[in-house]
């Protein structure tokens, strides 16, 4: 008899764990959770696939800047037939993606970029490494399975996302007395990402970016000790020529300056030296560009905490971004073609 005991016991456990599931789902929804899909490597790897999978994508890379204000919906309507791939990255600054992506003779499609001076810089060249690496040598069949089976669960339910993980809620209540911000951050299956800067402390925020550069110091000057304009400008030569291959075998780069707060960009110690640097590295890159301070269309949106768009422009702002690129993106499909 001992064995239907144990049946009994694992049945009662079964039905305990599900209602205890279908009661925290009905929580998390009366609480106001979203269904949430965890970003994370294999996410990344997953859209990293679709760049060389689909047809004629369009793939944007670069940091939480271009990843929380490129709503992929409205730019799918703006490029219609084409494939918006999101690969940028938070707090990582995204040349080692377009790297690997030059380097695979299976992408043809076009890149678009969000970088700043900084990004150039050899310190930060390496930042995305990881991701490629791991897309590299890790990613497997076996592991897009899982990716693809964990997000459908976090699709439909709140129980499976982070930002509704019992713990990071009891940890809140616990140590702050309140529940964590519902909805702050939020991303979809095709890494559609989007921040609630409202529920950030966004103010806070931008005042503590204000400061670090108030204290810092001009490394992009050429007077710097480290020469780091020099620097920046050896790897854009460096990067020239690997986007010279791409355009050979049909693809395209097109680099982008985000807008900022202003009083962020007025911040940056020798700021004219900072742009101006930038438009140098541009020419030595040989693409297509645009720097929101020439376009009028790309002024008047709202970055709250400096760098992040407020979420509620998310559309607007890309549907103008994306009628500002797509000009530039026929001029590099036009130089390519008489490259050809």
């Amino acid at each position: 008899m001992p064995s239907t005991a144990n049946g009994r016991v694992a049945r009662l456990a079964g039905v305990a764990s599900l209602g205890w599931l279908v009661t925290y789902e009905t929580v998390l929804a009366l609480l106001g959770f979203p269904p949430t899909v965890d970003d994370g490597v294999e996410l990344w790897c997953v859209a990293r696939e679709r760049s060389v999978s689909s047809q004629d994508p369009i793939v944007v890379v670069g940091t939480s800047r271009i990843l929380t204000a490129f709503d992929l919906p409205a730019a799918r309507e703006e490029f219609p037939g084409r494939e918006i791939v999101q690969l940028a990255w938070p707090g990582k600054h995204p040349i080692a993606t377009l790297e690997s992506l030059i380097e695979d003779e299976r992408f043809t499609g076009s890149v678009i970029v969000d970088a700043t001076v900084e990004s150039f810089l050899p310190i930060h060249r390496e930042d995305q490494r990881f991701l490629n690496a791991f897309y590299e040598d890790d990613w497997s069949w076996l592991k897009a399975i899982e990716r693809h089976a964990s997000t459908l669960l976090q699709t439909h339910s709140r129980v499976f996302s982070w930002e509704a993980n019992p713990l990071r809620i009891a940890e809140a209540v616990v140590l702050r007395g309140e529940l964590p911000e519902v909805g702050a951050y939020r991303s979809a299956v095709d890494r559609n990402y989007a921040i609630d800067s409202r529920l950030t402390g966004a103010e806070q925020l931008l005042a503590g970016k204000i400061s670090r550069l108030e204290n810092g110091r001009p490394l992009w000057s050429e007077g710097s000790d480290a020469g780091m304009a020099s620097q920046a400008l050896g790897v854009a030569y460096e990067l020239k020529e690997g986007i010279s291959r791409l355009r050979e075998r049909g693809g395209e780069v097109v680099f982008a300056r985000w807008p900022e707060h202003p009083d962020l960009s007025a911040a940056y110690p020798s700021p004219l030296e900072r742009e101006a640097l930038w438009r140098r590295i541009m020419q030595v890159l040989g693409a297509p560009s645009l720097h929101h301070v020439d376009v009028p269309t790309l002024q008047g949106f709202d970055f709250p905490d400096g760098t992040h768009l407020a979420l509620e422009q998310r559309a607007a702002f890309t549907q103008t971004l994306s009628r500002e690129l797509a000009p530039l993106l026929r001029v590099a499909r036009t130089a390519r073609a008489s490259h050809h």
